[in-house]
């Protein structure tokens, strides 16, 4: 298990901070526990959410986990596309 704390910086940002990284749990481990922990505190739509979201994909694209790494890369660009719009360099491709 990963135990976080959310703190806040001087701009009033929520920031997560980890604090004990656990063992990789499910292929999780800490990108896993990032994405839920600021899923939960950013909401579904905030910009950091999707670079954890789309850091985890390629984490999972490392390991091998090619169906659940283009799930998720997919869940991001399709969120990206309707928040920014479909012109938006960061809706036109995968990072």
């Amino acid at each position: 298990m990963v135990r976080s704390t959310l703190t806040r910086s001087r701009h009033q940002q929520p920031r997560v901070d980890v604090l004990e990284p656990g063992p990789m749990e499910g292929g999780r481990g800490v990108a896993g526990a990032v994405v839920n922990t600021r899923k939960r505190v950013l909401g579904e739509d905030h910009p950091d959410l999707l670079i954890s979201m789309d850091n985890l994909a390629l984490t999972y694209r490392n390991q091998g986990r090619w169906k659940e790494a283009e799930e998720l890369q997919m869940q991001v660009l399709q969120t990206r596309k309707r928040l920014l719009g479909e012109e938006h360099p960061d809706s036109l491709h995968e990072h």
